[in-house]
């Protein structure tokens, strides 16, 4: 508890004090004052209150405390005791509760460099290190190779490609990033770092905005739901099932069609190669899988099935189909969707409808697109 010397009506003491609680880049507070400082003869609220305004900057939040005998509680004789509890009322009561602003979210440290030129053998794009996504066991350490702007902005902002605008012009150049971070730092947290990064080295500015698109939903097919029930995970160690994968997967292999081949095991994979697509689901409700299929045909995918299950699925398409098959249209009698398909393959479209026996219906949403104001298209140095 701290002693007060004695005041004067309307006025402040002759000692009042401005403690500064300094927030560290972990965002916890020291609570070991920064200074104390004497100002002097007694000032009223209104020039004490801009020199406080002048000292706070920065990541110093200051507080200040006047004592007066209406903002302190306990008088004893000529002296006021006030303890932790009371400053932080009071300093409510004179800054009329004024919010102090954390310091941002920043890696420790990051490279950010422009890939190297493709070899002509086309170029793998991955990322380590994520937190909160399955198989990344390198925590404290983002990596991200041959990733575009498109693909840093939509991971930093945790959404689909389909809700960035501009996102086609942002793939033009692609980048290598190595960041370091707390190992117990959250996908929150990993966000605001990334979305800060963005900003310091690319001088990103973005703001939102609702647009209408085009949208689908997920029904039912009328020749009735083929999907497959999940098949349960045996249990770790029992049986001859091979070992689930802990890191990135390696390239993947093309079997006779040039379709991609799914690797041992039945985790949820995704792979393109040369324009022909694979995708496996485990485990997986049908709402999830309209949000992985939101991300193939560009647009939301909602579920409207009304199935409670989790399924397993394998699904094979051509992306030049898909990308040139015309939206269905609600007049089609059931909203059956047949367009035609190219020699790399059945569109999505298609493969949705024949191997699972669901269907895409479309109609009109009102979706919230993120807006790329201004964005340099190479980062200022390391």
């Amino acid at each position: 508890m701290t002693g007060c010397a004695p005041f004067r009506r309307g006025h402040f003491t002759k000692r009042h004090f401005l403690t500064a609680y300094r927030q560290t880049p972990t965002g916890k507070v020291n609570n070991q004052p920064d200074r104390v400082d004497d100002l002097g003869e007694p000032e009223t609220l209104d020039r004490t209150h801009r020199n406080a305004e002048r000292l706070r900057h920065g990541s110093v939040a200051c507080f200040a405390v006047f004592l007066d005998e209406r903002a302190c509680g306990i008088l004893f004789g000529m002296r006021t005791v006030i303890g932790v509890a009371g400053l932080c009322a009071v300093c409510a009561l004179a800054y009329g509760q004024d919010a102090v602003s954390a310091p941002a979210l920043t890696f420790e440290v990051a490279s950010v460099k422009p890939a190297p030129p493709a070899d002509g053998r086309g170029r793998t794009v991955r990322a380590t290190g994520i937190p909160g996504v399955p198989f990344m066991k390198d925590p404290g350490r983002f990596t991200a190779e041959n990733f575009s702007l498109a693909n840093l902005v939509t991971l930093a902002y945790d959404i689909p490609h389909y809700r960035l605008s501009a996102a086609a012009e942002l793939n033009l150049v692609m980048f290598n990033i190595v960041a370091k971070m707390p190992v117990d730092t959250t996908k929150e947290q990993f966000k605001a770092m990334l979305q800060n990064l963005l900003a310091e080295r690319f001088g990103l500015k973005v703001h939102w905005e609702e647009r209408q698109m085009e949208t689908y939903e997920l029904l039912l097919a009328k020749s009735g739901p083929k999907l497959k029930d999940a098949v349960a995970d045996p249990p770790s160690g029992v049986g001859d099932a091979p070992p689930r994968p802990t890191g990135p997967l390696g390239p993947p292999t093309r079997g006779p069609d040039g379709f991609p081949i799914p690797p041992p095991g039945n985790q949820s994979w995704m792979a393109i190669m040369n324009g022909k697509a694979a995708m496996r689901g485990h485990n997986e409700t049908v709402a999830e899988m309209a949000s992985k299929f939101s991300n193939q045909v560009g647009h939301p995918v909602t579920d409207g099935t009304g199935l409670t299950g989790k399924y397993d699925y394998t699904l094979y398409w051509s992306v030049s189909a898909t990308r040139g098959t015309p939206a269905p249209t609600p007049s089609s009698a059931d909203g059956s969707i047949r367009p035609a398909d190219d020699m790399d393959g059945p569109s999505l479209f298609t493969t949705i409808q024949e191997q699972l026996g669901l269907r895409l219906q479309p109609k009109k949403g009102q979706v919230a697109v993120l807006v790329v104001d201004h964005v340099e298209k190479m980062p200022t140095e390391n």
